[in-house]
């Protein structure tokens, strides 16, 4: 029987204990602080094996065929270095969770506004009737609800931490906001190890999938440039064919391969940009950001805002607020 080790246990870890003993895998979780009382209650509940409170046993942790690591805990951690140096294979929750499930995909990261993204996101796709559930960064986690439930579709927030340790799971839709510095301890002060973390969330793409990023990042507009070899516009961009459809060949052929040792991206890129007029207009369409004709509700704190062409009916469940409707 396979074992698998799980250093750990906020809401990834346990989701992803959980997950490993439905599979069938000889599973230990090992965390250095307290456990709280809800995810020790669910580890007893499925009788998986854990410690707490104390400095890691490492014998239980070394003899682990693979690891889980938490998103929190450091790369350079003793205890991951050691395993990196024997050769244990290390990987995050939502690589694993991705393994046992053939759910849609839609996954968004960037240095802000993420979250406030894969909430709306996640209400607007659940509010018109689809099966879909909320994981990564905010929801429960994604190997919970692989091992508990079933969902044709999840929208996942993904940090960086996150993205690290992800390998071979993919994304049907990747979706980058913006990159700005941060984290910059866990990345050695490199803005380019940091932008190398957050692009991890195209990697494995076909040309199936699709890449919706912000064309007034220049930080992101610059990164995709550089791994195409060939300018893609944008709004701080000079050039007006700012999708460049010559790079989005469904089969492939006619991107251009990225540099170094980076897989070529083969998904289509569909640009967005915000619209962040001040003031409120009772029906505002913007077709040059708003290609499928949706509508944005402009707002006075000067946050973009996207809504179906088909406005929702608030029944008070929006977890994000109360917005207008406009019929």
């Amino acid at each position: 029987m396979k074992r698998i080790a799980i250093i750990g246990a906020g809401e990834s870890g346990t989701g992803a204990a959980v997950l490993a003993k439905v599979k069938g895998f000889d599973v230990f979780l090992s965390d250095m602080s307290p456990i709280k009382d809800k995810y020790k209650a669910l580890l007893e509940q499925y009788q998986i094996p854990y410690e707490d409170g104390h400095p890691h046993t490492e014998e239980l942790i070394l003899n682990a065929d693979e690891v889980i690591k938490s998103p929190g805990v450091p790369l350079t951690a003793p205890l991951i270095v050691k395993l990196m140096q024997q050769g244990t294979p290390i990987i995050s929750e939502i690589e694993f969770a991705g393994r046992y499930t053939d759910a849609k995909m839609i996954c968004i990261t960037g240095s802000n506004g993420k979250t406030t993204t894969t909430m709306m996101t996640y209400h607007i796709l659940k509010s018109s009737g689809l099966n879909v559930g909320l994981a990564g960064n905010v929801g429960k986690s994604l190997a919970l609800q692989v091992a508990t439930e079933h969902f044709d579709y999840y929208v996942i927030e993904l940090s960086s931490f996150q993205l690290d340790n992800m390998y071979k799971f993919r994304a049907n839709i990747a979706v980058i906001m913006n990159i700005t510095p941060d984290h910059m301890d866990r990345y050695d002060h490199e803005m380019q190890n940091y932008i190398n973390s957050k692009f991890r969330i195209v990697q494995n793409l076909t040309s199936s999938d699709h890449v919706i990023y912000w064309n007034g990042d220049k930080t992101v507009m610059r990164e995709l440039e550089r791994r195409l070899h060939a300018p893609l516009g944008g709004e701080d961009y000079t050039g007006t064919n700012n999708e460049r459809p010559d790079l989005l060949a469904a089969d492939g052929s006619r991107l251009y391969p990225f540099s170094g040792h980076i897989e070529p991206l083969k998904a289509q890129l569909v640009p967005f940009t915000w619209c962040l007029r001040q003031g409120r207009q009772p029906r505002h369409q913007c077709p040059r950001c708003c290609p499928f004709g949706r509508y944005h509700r402009d707002s006075t704190r000067r946050t973009a805002s996207a809504w179906p062409a088909q406005p929702l009916q608030h029944d008070g469940s929006n977890p994000l607020s109360t917005p207008q409707r406009y019929s």
